[in-house]
């Protein structure tokens, strides 16, 4: 019999913590990261890239865009794939208790 292992939860890392969280809310994001031809905007679920530029300020931009649009999150990865910046666009779909 097979065991499947889970990868743990890493507690001490905002990076992670903030992805998880907006995932439990429901709420959808895209994702600025690095490409062979250059930067990828590219949806959360998505095997491929929704458009692809030469700079990473010029998929930000649309990355944004998009991002309100649809009232999702937008993670923007640095060269070495770690989130450095994120945005959260839209209603909260988590609101804190007694607010």
């Amino acid at each position: 019999m097979k065991v499947k292992i889970l990868p743990r939860k890493n507690l001490h890392n905002p990076q992670i913590d903030s992805y998880t969280q907006a995932i439990e809310r429901g709420m959808r994001s895209q994702h600025v990261v690095r490409a062979e031809e250059g930067w990828a905007v590219k949806k959360a679920s998505a095997a491929k890239p929704s458009k692809v530029f030469s700079t990473q300020r010029e998929a930000v931009s649309y990355g944004r865009n998009i991002a309100s649009k649809e009232q999702s999150a937008l993670f923007v990865h640095g060269k070495n794939g770690r989130i450095r910046e994120r945005s959260y666009y839209g209603k909260d779909t988590f609101p804190p208790k007694g607010k």
